[in-house]
């Protein structure tokens, strides 16, 4: 199988199956890549999530078992109007630090997939699927820093501007977006990365193609939190004490799926990324011209 290249002029439909099959080409050097690289962090943020569930458990929901649902749900009314008091603190660092730990594998996620994204272009002259951990690692390690100046700042501008009727927040999250793609994938500057120059023109294409790979990709990590989602429902209308090491477990599997997932998301939007790239540099067409003089070289071009 040829190497898929990315930096290609596409339509949405072709961006669009591109998003799947590039995971597809890739996903047993990928899954090794994300397990050295991103399981075990995965793991320090279950203990995080578990501990959360735990306090809620024996906390807000254990006075309730044994009521009807009509009952519960009086009691979580009158538990957020305050009837928990000062105790409501029991819940509050448990869940900062939940959300914090899910912020950081998140963020150290979409740095390894871009990463991942930049070795696969930088040496086309590798096979398919031959990506290393050592190779993805150098890069995390050069552009770590500069992609969580970026999102800082680009969580900043979106919360901000989220709350003025969505549609600001929306804007900017769109235009923005392909930041850490200039950051990681083409060595720019924060500065530059924030210009939102880069989207000009192809602002509606760039939604459509996120709000879709979005819709997909939710509905199929829907399929991995199944598991999850059944035992909680469960556990809602039996007032069954739940077992947490079977719910730690459940919530592991929705994880995974969560996050070897995000690399459809990202991989079509870089796709995306390389054909507005291509579109306005025309380094590939170049390349291509220059290779018409050499038979070998026009032989081993990667596919479209």
């Amino acid at each position: 199988m040829k190497k898929i290249v990315l930096n290609r002029e596409r339509s949405f439909a072709s961006i669009l199956s591109g998003a799947f099959l590039f995971p597809k080409q890739e996903w047993k050097s990928f899954v090794k890549v994300f397990c050295l690289l991103a399981l075990p962090l995965i793991l320090v943020d279950l203990i995080f999530q578990s501990t959360l569930v735990r306090v809620i458990y024996e906390g807000a929901y254990s006075s309730t078992f044994g009521l009807t649902l009509k009952q519960q749900v009086e009691a979580s009314i009158w538990a957020m109007n305050g009837g928990w008091g000062e105790d409501a603190m029991i819940f509050f660092w448990p869940i900062v630090a939940a959300w914090l730990s899910q912020m950081v594998v998140s963020f150290w996620v979409i740095l390894m997939s871009l990463s991942y994204l930049r070795v696969y272009q930088d040496h086309p002259e590798k096979e398919p699927g031959t990506v290393t951990a050592r190779e993805v690692w150098r890069v995390m390690r050069r552009k770590w820093l500069p992609l969580l100046g970026w999102g800082v700042l680009y969580t900043l501008i979106v919360c901000l501007t989220f709350p003025l009727l969505f549609v600001p927040g929306i804007y900017f999250g769109v235009t923005l977006l392909f930041g850490m793609y200039l950051i990681v994938l083409r060595d720019q500057s924060i500065g530059k990365s924030l210009s939102g120059s880069f989207v000009r023109g192809e602002w509606w294409s760039t939604f459509g193609l996120l709000l879709l790979l979005s819709i997909m990709v939710g509905l199929l990590s829907s399929a991995f939190a199944l598991p999850y989602t059944t035992q909680t429902l469960y556990t809602t209308f039996t007032s069954a004490v739940p077992d947490p090491y079977l719910l730690s477990l459940f919530m592991l599997i929705a994880n995974l799926g969560k996050y070897l997932l995000m690399m459809i998301v990202l991989s079509g939007m870089g796709l995306k990324f390389y054909s507005i790239l291509e579109s306005r540099e025309h380094t590939a067409l170049y390349d291509r011209i220059e290779s018409l003089g050499d038979p070998g070289k026009a032989a081993n071009e990667p596919v479209e």
